[in-house]
């Protein structure tokens, strides 16, 4: 993500959060439990490795930050399916795959890969 998208980001989050207080001296501000959210849904690290601050806290910021973030980008990435954007997603389909009459309807979750157990096996480790 570029320094820029994460400003945005940062201007749409700030009327929401303004500051999560910890119980240092300083407090967390909205950058900070920003980017600890976004690097804990990017990589699913441990809550320890994210930032030096208790489970608790770290759990409390993410929790927090994502609603502010679904609250904030719902209505601006999730748009409502119409007509007219179904049938440009349509088109855009067959014009890439030239497969008509099937938009989202070929999925990797439907479709069984298997592999002989053999082709497994004969590779040494």
């Amino acid at each position: 993500m570029s320094s820029t998208t994460f400003e945005e980001l940062v201007c749409l989050v700030v009327p929401h959060v303004k500051r999560f207080p910890s119980f240092r001296k300083d407090t967390l501000v909205v950058g900070e439990i920003l980017s600890c959210t976004l690097r804990y849904l990017a990589s699913g690290d441990v809550f320890g490795v994210l930032f030096p601050y208790c489970h608790s806290t770290i759990s409390k910021l993410i929790c927090e930050c994502c609603s502010v973030l679904w609250q904030v980008l719902e209505k601006k990435v999730l748009l409502t399916p119409s007509v007219l954007n179904w049938k440009k997603t349509v088109r855009e389909f067959e014009d890439k795959w030239n497969l008509p009459h099937c938009v989202a309807t070929i999925d990797g979750k439907h479709i069984v890969h298997q592999v002989n157990y053999f082709y497994f096996i004969s590779y040494p480790t």
